[in-house]
């Protein structure tokens, strides 16, 4: 009997002990941990889905084309670009270059709108670059091309290019 006493007090001890043990764990303080991220978005800019223009004759001088429909010909039209920037940017417009048609000797120059101002090259009307925001984006900017010969254009086919420069800050 003394040893089925013994057995009994044995196994109400460790019975007990696990019921502590587990009342020990059920009632641990929760632990946290803060784990910080970090990184850097570069300032960048992107030029997408741009659309050709188109020059024609003007409606009254033999030696212009262009793209603004309100000077030129039905089939003007001019070409359009969008553009976003990550940061603040400043936009450069550079001279138009004849790339395509009799050789002429001609006067280019080139307008292009955006919300945050407009530019021009050679500067004329307007300056040569632009300053855009942060965080700059815009569908559909607007860039127009004049050309002036001092007699009338040989036909053909006239072809130009733009160079539209966007730099981050």
């Amino acid at each position: 009997m003394k040893t089925k006493m013994n057995r009994l007090a044995l196994a109400s001890t460790a019975i007990l002990a696990a019921t502590i043990a587990l009342q020990s764990q059920a009632q641990a303080a929760p632990t946290t941990a803060e784990v910080d991220f970090g990184g850097t978005v570069p300032s960048v800019c992107t030029f997408a889905n741009a659309v050709p223009g188109t020059v024609a004759v003007s409606q009254s001088l033999v030696n212009e084309l262009g793209t603004n429909t309100n000077r030129y010909s039905a089939g003007a039209g001019a070409a359009l670009v969008n553009l976003s920037c990550t940061g603040s940017a400043v936009l450069t417009v550079a001279d138009p270059l004849q790339v395509g048609g009799p050789t002429t000797t001609t006067t280019n120059a080139a307008a292009v709108y955006t919300t945050a101002g407009n530019i021009s090259s050679p500067t004329g009307p307007f300056a040569k670059t632009v300053s855009l925001p942060g965080g700059f984006s815009q569908t559909g900017i607007r860039v127009d091309v004049d050309s002036s010969a001092a007699t009338p254009l040989l036909g053909g086919s006239y072809a130009y290019k733009v160079v539209l420069t966007a730099t981050p800050n």
